[in-house]
């Protein structure tokens, strides 16, 4: 296995881990409330962003962030909801199999979809995903794992 296989690995364990009984209107405002603590506290300029079955739960644009976060925001949700996977595992499953392009078994993605980090579908056990939970501002890597933590500690489930 290489890097990439390894953390394609643990992003589905990620996405099995980090399920939800139910998700309510208070879990968005609990997850965003936690984000946007963090991101006050180290001055990430983010934008965050909680939607369910595409209403707007929670959105919250931190001092230095910029229409573009929005426009980032946008284009990972798109991915996600498209593919109902984490934005973080299609950017690694489309850069393997076409490093250069948009490409990927058949599947042409256009420019308003990205491959980047930083959304995360909202999975309600034994049915799937109903929504996203996205953050745009920083590395992909680091808008992932600002969202994935947040679900954890809200989940109380320990990352590995």
């Amino acid at each position: 296995m290489n890097d990439s296989d390894d953390m394609m690995q643990t992003l589905l364990e990620q996405e099995s881990q980090l399920q939800f009984p139910a998700f309510s209107n208070a879990d968005a405002l609990a997850i965003g409330t936690m984000i946007t603590q963090q991101a006050t506290i180290n001055n990430y300029p983010v934008v965050i962003d909680i939607c369910r079955h595409g209403q707007t739960l929670y959105y919250f644009a931190n001092t230095g962030s910029s229409p573009d976060n929005e426009e980032w925001v946008s284009r990972k949700k798109k991915l996600t909801n498209r593919f109902g996977h984490c934005s973080m595992l299609m950017r690694l499953k489309f850069k393997r199999y076409s490093p250069d392009s948009f490409h990927t078994n058949g599947v042409t993605l256009d420019s308003s979809y990205t491959l980047s980090g930083g959304c995360f579908p909202i999975y309600i056990k034994n049915t799937g995903p109903i929504g996203t939970i996205t953050v745009s501002g920083l590395t992909d890597i680091d808008d992932h794992n600002l969202v994935v933590n947040a679900i954890a500690q809200h989940l109380n489930v320990s990352q590995q």
